[in-house]
């Protein structure tokens, strides 16, 4: 034999009183929707998270390549390393104390 459909056993629950099945149902589909909507939204955050990380380390490059056309090519590499060590240690910086201010415990 199958499960029994939400309705069902809502039904059965609330002694075939259709009324009070009727708000199990809505009761049950209500707790269903605002799971599914918390777990969009989680996935929505951490894509903007990720997203902008990338857009930052693309204007990075962008920069970088800025200041290597407007020096003298003996000293490019110079500048191309301090631009990507700026970057690392900005990584290294979020990772030490910036994801504590990102994802901090809750207040509540």
């Amino acid at each position: 034999m199958s499960d029994p459909t939400i309705w069902e056993q809502c039904l059965t629950d609330n002694g075939n009183n259709e009324t009070q099945a009727m708000q199990c149902v809505v009761d049950n589909a209500m707790a269903y929707t605002d799971e599914q909507v918390g777990n969009i939204a989680d996935g929505v955050n951490v894509f903007y998270l990720i997203f902008a990380g990338a857009l930052v380390y693309f204007m990075q490059t962008g920069f970088a390549m800025l200041c290597a056309g407007s020096i003298r090519a003996k000293n490019c590499k110079n500048v191309l390393l301090w631009n990507l060590l700026d970057s690392c240690g900005g990584a290294i910086a979020f990772w030490s104390v910036g994801y504590a201010f990102a994802y901090g415990g809750d207040t509540e």
